[in-house]
């Protein structure tokens, strides 16, 4: 499995089709939000929690996250289908894909919830004898624990690649949820070690790229923060000017690099579906474009 051809591919992909940045931030940044401030009484933001103000944000806080949870369905679905067509035949348009996406979101939304169940229960399971191991003896936890985090990290790749690999097997197939799963089962299954060295690269990768990403939003940010701290009345500007620019750079790079990492994931199912011992052994090899 040639993943360095396939990681090229993607950056190719994503880097001429700019217009799948849409698709890539919410993919990449659309699947959630949490909650960074402690909004406690006891906290010193808890005398705000009750103000009409603070209440409007955070309905709108609300109204926004819905809508990025919905793109983001809508949005792993369209990408799919346009490097579907942009790698395997096909007319694709930014429309077209939307479209596609559409018509796909309560099956991805059903796939998501499946994963997060199942994400739920791994880790359910593996709290109990962590927290009996702690019972019985510090000592124990911690010895527990060693084996635990391994298991949990080797849980999490197994659910994520399934689930990776069966929103591919709904777009290009336009198969069902359980027929999915099934065919992104069997493919895990077959190609394990490939799906597990896959999976670690792409970890690597996003670990090298998360700190390459905060280096130069520091040093985009530096100037700001300079201007904030050495001139009166400095902080004003440095806010109103400095705040929209880190936030448009961050938005264009999630925007990149969701389109590169997704696009990964579906090249990477292409390229399992092509291999020689699943042509021979499963009526998955022929995928049709769709």
């Amino acid at each position: 499995m040639e993943i360095g051809s396939i990681l090229q591919r993607s950056w190719d992909i994503a880097w001429k089709y700019k217009a799948l940045w849409i698709f890539g931030l919410f993919v990449q940044g659309g699947g959630g939000f949490s909650s960074i401030f402690d909004l406690s009484e006891d906290s010193p933001f808890g005398s705000i929690t009750s103000s009409p103000a603070f209440m409007t944000l955070v309905f709108l806080g609300i109204i926004v996250g819905l809508i990025f949870l919905i793109m983001h369905f809508i949005s792993c679905g369209a990408h799919i289908d346009a490097v579907n067509k942009l790698t395997r035949g096909g007319r694709y348009t930014f429309g077209s894909s939307f479209s596609v996406g559409v018509d796909n979101f309560w099956r991805m939304v059903g796939l998501w919830l499946l994963m997060v169940g199942a994400v739920i229960a791994v880790v359910l399971v593996l709290a109990l004898p962590g927290v009996l191991f702690f019972v019985i003896h510090p000592a124990v936890g911690v010895l527990g624990l060693i084996i635990l985090i391994p298991a949990l990290f080797a849980g999490l790749v197994v659910i994520l690649m399934i689930y990776w690999l069966a929103q591919r097997a709904v777009v290009v197939r336009g198969s069902g949820i359980g027929d999915s799963l099934d065919e992104a089962y069997f493919l895990f299954r077959t190609y394990i070690a490939a799906c597990v060295k896959f999976a670690l690269v792409l970890l690597l990768i996003a670990i090298a790229f998360g700190i390459a990403v905060m280096i130069l939003l520091a040093m985009i940010a530096a100037p700001f923060i300079a201007m904030a701290i050495a001139a009166d009345g400095g902080l004003l500007p440095a806010l109103l000017l400095g705040i929209p620019t880190v936030g448009l750079v961050m938005l264009v790079l999630e925007g990149l690099l969701g389109s590169f990492f997704h696009s990964a994931h579906t090249l990477f199912y292409f390229r399992l579906l092509e291999a020689p011992l699943q042509q021979e052994t499963s009526g998955y090899a022929a995928a049709p474009m769709g």
